[in-house]
């Protein structure tokens, strides 16, 4: 059963950013963008979480950017969703030299604030480095700075983990130093 939600004619199209809707004891959140609704790119769960938490930061007067949570994405769904996202490999270049995501950007992570206009704003970041910890904090100072960022749940070696390819940096099967 679908149901239209009619934001405009309260004239909270442009800020609203979530709804839960849904029958029984199961609802679904649905993403928002001016009133519209966005296709879900990973795990409709996450929704539910960050309207949760977008509520009670709203009702205990907290601004979202200092409580919003990162949200793991797995690699299977960032390749299969590759067009939709943009990679940003935040490890140190030997690392990068060593084997990296193909098409990923790369910005080390202590040159990631003096750089950021280097990074597209149109796309979903999705922050890359070897393990996930270093890429965490990329995707939380990102959002801070406007972006859609999400962390690579695991890193590179779960990329790899997952038979998915690394290139090196002259061309040929990439590794994880």
């Amino acid at each position: 059963m679908s149901r239209q939600v009619e934001l405009p004619r309260f004239r909270l199209a442009r800020d609203v950013r979530g709804v839960l809707v849904g029958e029984g004891d199961v609802p679904t959140a649905l993403s928002l963008r001016h009133g519209e609704a966005l296709p879900d790119l990973f795990d409709r769960r996450r929704e539910i979480g960050t309207l949760a938490l977008e509520s009670l930061a709203h009702r205990v007067r907290v601004h979202i950017a200092s409580v919003r949570q990162n949200w793991s994405v797995v690699p299977q769904d960032v390749s299969k969703r590759r067009s939709e996202l943009h990679l940003l490999d935040v490890r140190e270049q030997d690392e990068w030299d060593a084997g990296h995501i193909e098409g990923a950007q790369h910005i080390a992570l202590g040159e990631l604030g003096a750089r950021l206009a280097e990074v597209p704003k149109e796309l979903v970041v999705v922050a890359v480095c070897r393990s996930g910890s270093r890429s965490d904090r990329a995707a939380k100072g990102l959002r801070l700075s406007g972006f859609e960022a999400e962390n690579l749940d695991g890193g590179v070696t779960a990329w790899a983990r997952a038979g998915l390819p690394l290139v090196a940096k002259g061309g040929g099967p990439g590794r994880v130093i």
